[in-house]
């Protein structure tokens, strides 16, 4: 099975309604598409591990092929591009009756409509849709982003743990107020009585107070999250019965322990109700609940590694201990859980092979192969795999999950590089231009001739661009296809290419991408210059869109885009899409 979501083979081609799309299609973005003799065996392993896939939908191939085909131009679905058929079809089932539109009026007509705001019309009336507050359609997922969403985990968790004891201290707030309260009833003094009333008063105060600090303590997205679990809540108790039955239902269950706990009741006239469960026999508890004990599967987990680790060098035994401590708490290391002993082993054998030595520019399929008998083993747990890599050699920020390998001799095989230069061909003495342009595999880069001094290098972000530019410019300029975020030999390739020419530039969409598209290529291209990026042309042709802050720190830099960095900050700014204007070339 070769599982692939949605996100991973669509792209938003029109950026204003880039939100909109992402927004409508909601969680059909992660929809993970298999072919169809795939469907029903994804199903059973949904339905056999449900709480690991909550919210998970696979889409049913044979049941949406009938919606293939090019999507209406006016529908939403239409600016969404994939050449995946499963995708194309799912996305035109769900979005290819939603009509784009922007006034009021069009809204009204009765029809299902959407706006670039999210201003959505179905069904007689206009809802107000939330905005995604990330967009997913066409990115390329890594180690670094799952160590990100990693770590906005783990501070949703510690933050609803400190909502909990919070709550859990007004809690007691409360429980002192009743007691308060009750102590009322065995009074025949009147001070006596103002005063436990003055008490009550006091006590009731400070759990309002509490309960506002509790309650402006906890972030909007958790309170969010707070006020479904209470609507969640709700629910089961109905299912469950009302509390005395609950109650009863928890005291046979604690009956049938066979002594892994013990019940501390409260005093007095409360005597009947339970203060707390205190755990006697941990062990007996988890035989009782037939639950393994994180600290039992531990040497499960230290015995799937143990073999990778005989003679492994320092850096490989500190990675392991890292593991190993976590796991010991119930926490994942790597992306690696404490319960997952094949994974975890698979892993370990390949960090062990990339100890050993360079791997020899193999391709990752057959390096996986050759040391764990399983071809995808490397793809499967590249992500563990290379965020112990980068914790125990200390790659700096920007290097990708690739070139991590790379260092280790993995090369995956490249996509040709597109271009229009002069290169040295076999049995030729004289480099050739090829027109309008030639794909080369990566390994002839060194045939690319830079002996020449051509004006100018062009890199063009899109490949409709590329395309126009190679057939209407007719001149001596080296002209490269950026593909995109350039990958490393695309860089390199630019590298090369700039040390033959005069100037180099970089042309690609007045949007953040292509800012930081720009931004990446001027790493490797010193002097590299914005071609046909500018303010101006975004407001003559562009559209309005909301600004980026995240952009800020570009805009303060010393960056040839630094201006266009800060205009498209802005609240309100204007972005481009390079295939709306016509192909010149730099001057």
């Amino acid at each position: 099975m070769d599982p692939v979501p949605v996100c991973a083979v669509a792209t938003v081609r029109d950026q204003e309604w880039a939100v909109a799309a992402e927004t409508m299609l909601g969680a059909g973005r992660e929809a993970v598409l298999v072919d169809a003799d795939e469907v029903q065996p994804a199903i059973r392993r949904i339905r056999r591990e449900r709480k690991r896939f909550y919210d998970c939908i696979i889409v049913q191939v044979s049941g949406t092929e009938r919606f293939g085909g090019r999507p209406d131009a006016g529908s939403l679905a239409g600016v969404i591009e994939t050449d995946d058929p499963r995708a194309r079809a799912f996305i035109n089932q769900r979005l290819g009756g939603i009509t784009r539109v922007h006034t009021e009026a069009e809204l009204a007509s009765g029809r299902r409509a959407v706006t670039p705001d999210c201003q959505y019309a179905s069904g007689g009336g206009v809802q107000n849709r939330r905005p995604v507050q990330e967009l997913t359609l066409g990115r390329r997922w890594d180690a670094s982003d799952v160590a990100r969403l990693t770590v906005a985990r783990d501070e949703a968790v510690q933050a609803s743990q400190v909502a909990d004891g919070r709550l859990a201290r007004v809690s007691r707030a409360g429980h002192s107020l009743e007691l308060a309260v009750a102590g009322l009833s065995g009074m025949g003094d009147v001070h006596a009585i103002a005063a436990a009333r003055d008490r009550a008063e006091a006590a009731v105060s400070l759990a309002v107070e509490r309960i506002l600090a509790a309650e402006r303590s906890i972030p909007a997205e958790l309170s969010r999250r707070l006020r479904d679990l209470e609507t969640e809540l709700l629910g089961r108790r109905e299912e469950i019965g009302d509390e005395e039955n609950s109650l009863m239902l928890v005291h046979g269950k604690l009956a049938r322990a066979s002594g892994a706990v013990r019940l501390e009741r409260l005093s007095g006239y409360r005597s009947e109700m339970v203060k707390r469960i205190l755990i006697v026999d941990a062990d007996a508890l988890a035989r009782f609940v037939d639950e393994e004990r994180w600290a039992g599967r531990l040497p499960a987990m230290e015995a799937a590694i143990a073999a990778s680790l005989d003679g492994a060098p320092e850096w490989l035994a500190s990675v392991a201990e890292r593991c190993l401590a976590r796991w010991a708490r119930d926490a994942p290391a790597f992306g690696l859980g404490p319960g997952d002993a094949g994974a975890a082993s698979e892993t370990f054998r390949l960090l062990r092979a990339l100890a050993a030595g360079p791997a020899r520019n193999l391709d990752p399929r057959t390096f996986s192969l050759e040391d764990t008998g399983r071809t995808k083993s490397l793809e499967e747990r590249r992500g563990p795999a290379v965020a112990a890599l980068r914790a125990a050699f200390s790659f700096p920020d920007g290097i990708s999950a690739e070139e991590v390998l790379a260092a280790f001799g993995l090369v995956r095989f490249g996509q040709p590089l597109l271009l229009r230069a002069p290169i040295l061909l076999p049995g030729r003495a004289r480099p050739v231009t090829m027109l309008p342009y030639a794909g080369i595999a990566p390994e002839m880069l060194d045939a690319v001739a830079t002996g020449g001094r051509a004006p100018y290098l062009l890199i063009i972000e899109n490949l409709t661009t590329f395309n126009r530019y190679v057939r209407e410019v007719d001149d001596d300029g080296l002209v490269l296809y950026a593909g995109g975020f350039p990958n490393r030999l695309c860089r390199q390739a630019a590298r090369r290419l700039a040390s033959g020419a005069e100037h180099a530039y970089h042309w690609g969409d007045i949007d953040p991408g292509g800012v930081r598209i720009f931004a990446l290529l001027e790493q490797a291209v010193h002097g590299l210059r914005p071609h046909l990026m500018d303010a101006g042309l975004a407001r003559q042709h562009g559209a309005v869109a909301a600004g980026d802050p995240s952009l800020s720190n570009l805009a303060a830099s010393e960056s040839a885009v630094a201006a266009l960095a800060e205009f498209l900050c802005a609240e309100k700014t204007w972005k481009l899409e390079q295939e709306a204007l016509v192909p010149r070339p730099p001057t």
